[in-house]
């Protein structure tokens, strides 16, 4: 909305009536990331009957954008009452201007601009304005910083509380009540003879690939899988993850064991009918199996958020002894710092369990050593062979095994004669296509020019994926908020397109960005400025490695 000189006494009139609409203010913080932030935004909104519109305020800011961006979301008088204006704070160049500017919204329902502009002004009313403040190494952006934007508003402070506040669906077929009814089957008679679960919803009409019952050897129980309320779930999680486990480390363990036992349940491989002859020699087989991907998948969801997370220990109490000294050349900064001590492709130890698309148990790993024992049981009970020496393997066969991974045609395209395949890759490709399956995104670490790019594009064309259906942004330091929505919206509008494919985004050197916030709301949470993304896209993010310079090569530059 703009104003003119010639409407002062409206303009006057239209102030007064919005200073007292003015919007209840919420500032959501937490000690640590993951523990449920903007899940509490959402049920804020939800209770009082509002639509989230999501905003992210982060990297460098200029008023005129801002203005620009926050007209762009059309709210009026009668939108913005039925509205929850929730402000994603990040990491920013200026973190003063961005509470000048909430404090404008929270008090005026507007933000100000250049006068110099046709736009001089944008008009953004809400019922509701929830701040969710960005988490760091050292605390949270407002943490040190100058303001009193907690001090005047109401702060919400998110705990980690174990899973108390955990909310599941009530869906028979959701993923989470699959994941515990099998849970539970573990607990009640360690799942050695556990019925072959069913999940049906009540709905009629619904439609769901199991197996028919027809077939089923005599000895073959199916029972119904059942609804299990959310703290009975919360507890079957607790029960196989440490006490600090973050919501984030429970979604992707949900997800990734979901998808494998849907292959489980529905894949004619893994039947009663398949699977008879290998239980009258190996009763315990199935058991043993879901007691593997159980313990797999939780490895597989630990192993990167841990290490993260110790990364962040390790920088906050570097903070808190001084290490970290302003003004010095040779000090560290903690972000490269945190980085470096990820943990390294090399040295991760990786070891994969898998149910293959085209039938088959496969495990990959690093080294054969790293494999669990009774993993390496559960495989060989069913192919009656050892473990593989992956880097035996030629580039072409190792390409076949990708092949049985991630496609479940009989049939695949021709290998290409200039790509080599190599062991290295497979278990790279495969730990991505899981994350993909899963809808968890992923993020690749890598110099620039390593191969990140054509790696990922490798994969979805032995995945059944046409080329239209994947999508690449190459980022820079120009690459501004329009840009990046643009390319959102497009990839978004063919996924809705093509209900029956996924549509990859490759977001390459999203680091060189100052987005990150806007990213971090694309990837993680699978929203465009508080809209929901479809179910079929899937997020891949490339960064460039930071590297720490010594004192040496700043003495040399110098």
């Amino acid at each position: 909305t703009s104003y003119d000189d010639d409407d002062d006494d409206d303009d006057d009139k239209d102030l007064k009536k919005r200073r007292r609409r003015r919007p209840e203010v919420v500032v959501v913080r937490s000690d640590r990331s993951g523990v449920g932030k903007s899940e509490h935004v959402a049920d804020l909104a939800r209770r009082r009957g509002l639509t989230v519109v999501k905003f992210p305020l982060s990297g460098v800011l200029a008023r005129a954008e801002i203005v620009d961006a926050l007209a762009a979301l059309k709210l009026d008088d009668d939108t913005g009452s039925r509205t929850c204006l929730h402000v994603d704070l990040g990491q920013t160049s200026d973190v003063l201007l961005a509470q000048i500017l909430l404090f404008e919204l929270a008090l005026f329902g507007m933000v100000s601009g250049s006068v110099l502009r046709n736009r001089s002004v944008a008009y953004a009313p809400c019922a509701l304005l929830c701040v969710e403040v960005a988490n760091t190494t050292t605390g949270n952006v407002l943490s040190d910083a100058p303001g009193g934007l907690v001090d005047l508003f109401a702060a919400v402070d998110i705990d980690w509380d174990n899973l108390h506040r955990f909310a599941v669906s009530n869906q028979r077929t959701s993923p989470i009540q699959k994941v515990c009814n099998y849970l539970r089957l573990l607990d009640n008679d360690n799942g050695d003879n556990h019925p072959y679960l069913t999940f049906k919803d009540d709905d009629e009409n619904s439609q769901d690939d199991e197996p028919s019952q027809d077939d089923d050897p005599s000895h073959v129980r199916r029972t119904r899988a059942e609804v299990i309320e959310a703290r009975a779930c919360a507890e079957l999680i607790r029960s196989h993850f440490a006490a600090d486990v973050t919501y984030r480390t429970v979604d992707v363990f949900v997800r990734v064991l979901a998808s494998q036992l849907d292959t489980l349940t529905t894949s004619d491989f893994f039947g009663p009918v398949a699977l008879e002859e290998v239980v009258q020699f190996y009763p315990a087989f199935r058991g043993q199996l879901l007691r593997s991907l159980v313990a797999m998948t939780r490895r597989f969801a630990v192993q990167s958020v841990e290490a993260a997370r110790t990364a962040q220990r390790r920088s906050e109490g570097a903070v808190r002894e001084g290490a970290v000294r302003e003004g010095s050349s040779a000090a560290p900064s903690t972000a490269p710092a945190a980085q470096e001590d990820i943990v390294a492709w090399s040295t991760s130890r990786h070891v994969l369990l898998v149910l293959q698309k085209g039938g088959g148990l496969g495990v990959l790993y690093q080294n054969r050593e790293d494999v669990p024992r009774d993993v390496a049981e559960v495989y060989e009970q069913l192919g009656s062979e050892p473990l593989e020496d992956y880097h035996s393997f030629s580039s072409d066969d190792l390409v076949h095994k990708l092949d049985r991974i991630v496609s479940a045609k009989a049939t695949h395209p021709p290998i290409p004669r200039n790509y080599v395949m190599t062991a290295d890759a497979l278990l790279k490709m495969a730990l991505l296509f899981v994350r993909l399956e899963a809808g968890i995104p992923a993020v690749v670490v890598g110099e620039a020019g390593c191969g990140k790019t054509s790696l990922i594009k490798f994969l979805a064309s032995r995945a059944d994926l046409p080329k239209d259906n994947v999508r690449v942004m190459d980022f820079h330091a120009g690459i501004g908020q329009r840009e990046i929505v643009a390319f959102v919206e497009a990839a978004d509008r063919k996924a809705k397109e093509e209900e029956d494919k996924q549509v990859w985004c490759f977001l390459d050197e999203a680091n060189t960005c100052e987005y990150l916030s806007l990213v971090t709301e694309v990837v993680c949470q699978r929203s465009l400025l508080g809209r929901p993304l479809h179910r079929n896209l899937r997020f891949l993010v490339a960064v460039n490695p930071y590297r720490r310079r010594t004192e040496e090569a700043l003495t040399r530059t110098t």
